[in-house]
C-alpha cells in the first residue's frame, strides 16, 4: 500500500509541471500596441569589423565606411511607409549624434556607425530594409523587422 501511494505521488509530481505550464495563448497574441499611431524613432546603425581576412587592397577602415545609406520601412500590409536617403553629410551628422548620445566613436571610419534620428513612422509591426554604398562602388543590404 505504501508503495502504491508513493507511485501515485511520483505520478502527480511528474504531471505538475505540465498543468502549471498550460496557459491561454491569447494573452501573448497581441502586443498591446495600437496600430497606426504616429511616432518618431531613432535607429542606431553600424558596420561590424571584418572577421575574415581578404585580399582587398583597401584598409578595413575604408571597407567599413558608409558613403550613402537608403532606408525603406514597410508596414504589415507591405506598403512603403518611409523612404529616405542619407548622404555622406547626413551620415557624418548621424555619427556625431551617436557619439553625443552614447560616447561611441570610430576614429578610423567615422561613418561606419551612426544614430538616425527622428524617423516619422506609425506604430505596429514594420520591416526595415537598408541599402548602403561602401567605397562609392561596392554595395550591401540588410533587412530586419521591428514591432513597437
Amino acid at each position: 500500500m505504501k508503495r502504491y501511494k508513493l507511485k501515485i505521488t511520483y505520478f502527480i509530481l511528474l504531471l505538475l509541471p505540465l498543468f502549471a505550464s498550460c496557459t491561454d495563448e491569447e494573452i501573448f497574441q497581441g502586443s498591446g500596441v495600437t496600430e497606426g499611431v504616429p511616432t518618431t524613432v531613432d535607429i542606431s546603425v553600424g558596420t561590424a569589423a571584418n572577421t575574415a581576412k581578404t585580399r582587398s587592397a583597401l584598409l578595413e577602415s575604408e571597407e567599413r565606411k558608409i558613403y550613402n545609406l537608403y532606408l525603406w520601412v514597410f508596414n504589415s500590409s507591405g506598403n512603403v511607409e518611409c523612404s529616405r536617403e542619407y548622404s555622406r553629410a547626413d551620415l557624418i551628422q548621424a555619427a556625431t549624434d551617436l557619439t553625443t548620445s552614447t560616447g561611441e566613436v570610430d576614429a578610423d571610419a567615422p561613418t561606419s556607425m551612426g544614430l538616425l534620428k527622428n524617423i516619422s513612422l506609425t506604430t505596429g509591426k514594420r520591416h526595415c530594409f537598408f541599402w548602403r554604398t561602401i567605397n562609392r562602388m561596392l554595395t550591401g543590404c540588410f533587412m530586419w523587422s521591428l514591432k513597437y
